[in-house]
């Protein structure tokens, strides 16, 4: 193991890992997002764009990153030269509170603080709002094949949104508390949910039946599955 960093207790809000396991990157309360390659605990890039603390973050497959923060900015980075290359912004302007690639890179997702889920499709970023969420979203996450997206929120509830049908959506059951995260295991076989009531539920992705419910034994904060 290698200390990449360590941070006053309540810097980090959100980290990511790129594909190949290879980087690292932390956003932090003052709005700010360092990227550390894991082998040497070398940091190979910093940016200064967020207004107020950054809420989430992800890598692409290619390896592009992007943060969103509660300034409602969305902020495509280039690692490799330290500049922004991207911001995409949503037509309400609300804080947002997660963000995810599909695998395919077509697709884009956030999650925003006023119930809704944004998608962007397509080189132009064609911008369409899911609707179903009665509470602020805090996850997202698309399955490997690139057909499903799925979103947790506040309400309790868990949503997968069919892509290949407009963004079709429906909740998997009466909901729990507050959902924190949401994940697709590689494969696309599993979905998982889990948040402030300490349950982890496992659907199925064909038909999205419920499999399993554990108890973790406190909440939540974020889940994934292993390769």
């Amino acid at each position: 193991l290698v200390l990449l960093h360590s941070f006053a207790a309540d810097y980090a809000e959100a980290l990511a890992f790129d594909a190949d396991g290879n980087l690292l990157a932390v956003g932090g309360r003052d709005g700010s997002v360092r990227v550390w390659a894991v082998s040497d605990g070398g940091e190979r890039a910093f940016f200064a764009g967020h207004q107020g603390r950054v809420t989430g973050l992800a890598f692409s497959s290619v390896g592009d990153l992007a943060s969103v923060g509660a300034d409602g900015r969305l902020v495509i980075w280039d690692i490799s030269t330290g500049d922004q290359a991207e911001e995409v912004k949503t037509q309400s302007g609300v804080g947002l509170r997660s963000v995810a690639f599909s695998n395919d890179g077509r697709h884009l997702a956030a999650a925003t603080a006023n119930a809704e889920v944004v998608l962007w499709t397509g080189r132009q970023r064609v911008e369409s709002v899911l609707l179903g969420h009665e509470g602020q979203v805090e996850s997202v996450s698309f399955s490997a094949n690139n057909d499903w997206l799925a979103s947790g929120g506040r309400d309790g509830q868990t949503w997968v949104w069919n892509l290949r049908r407009g963004g079709l959506g429906r909740a998997l059951g009466e909901g729990g508390g507050w959902v924190q995260s949401v994940s697709f295991s590689a494969d696309g076989k599993l979905l998982a949910a889990g948040g402030v009531d300490g349950k982890i539920r496992v659907w199925d992705r064909v038909g999205f039946q419920l499999e399993y419910e554990l108890d973790a034994g406190s909440g939540i904060e974020d889940l994934s599955f292993g390769e």
